[in-house]
């Protein structure tokens, strides 16, 4: 057992753990799982499910998060990188040599946020984070896709294929826009 220390702690720490306490609280109220605060103070959130930079808030779907070093992560030429420099965007000089970064990517985005040394260890795991709750996220979303009850407009073929007959009949499609069309919903 360790000794306890007869020294009643000092009050910054008192304060420090109280509000440590109540973000703890705050994230499992609103579905955040995690953030992670970069080296330039640059914050992303990661929530049930979607991810934030403050700005935007992006779905989990296809998202993937690695820790790189700066070459590798300055190597991505980034959306956000194009609209501000144009077709310079590939000419311009990358900074940051040596540094780690966050890296998360997404369909349409990429994040990099930089981790200084002593942030290294929290990135992996951030990242780590991120990446779970995307196989989560794609889990749960797979699982109900398979529960959800057939539509039944499209689950009656038969109908369909009538109603492609009877516009054919009248003249609403060709004869090569008929076949495309039964094509497709048999699956040929």
């Amino acid at each position: 057992m360790l000794p306890v220390s007869p020294l009643p702690l000092p009050e910054s720490l008192r304060v420090a753990r109280r509000y440590k306490a109540k973000l703890s609280d705050q994230f499992k109220s609103d579905g955040r799982i995690d953030a992670f605060i970069g080296e330039d103070r640059t914050t992303i959130i990661l929530y049930v499910d979607h991810i934030s930079d403050g700005s935007f808030d992006k779905k989990l779907e296809g998202v993937h998060a690695y820790l790189a070093n700066g070459e590798e992560a300055h190597k991505k030429v980034s959306a956000g990188r194009v609209l501000a420099l144009g077709v310079l965007a590939l000419a311009a000089k990358k900074q940051v040599q040596g540094s780690q970064f966050v890296v998360i990517e997404g369909p349409d985005f990429v994040w990099t946020v930089e981790a200084g040394e002593g942030l290294i260890s929290a990135a992996a795991k951030f990242a780590g984070k991120v990446n779970n709750a995307v196989r989560q996220y794609e889990t749960a979303h797979q699982i109900s896709a398979t529960l959800a009850p057939p539509n039944p407009a499209t689950s009656n073929l038969g109908k369909q294929l009538e109603q492609l007959s009877e516009l054919h009949f009248s003249g609403a499609l060709s004869n090569a826009e008929f076949s495309a069309a039964k094509s497709r919903l048999l699956g040929i």
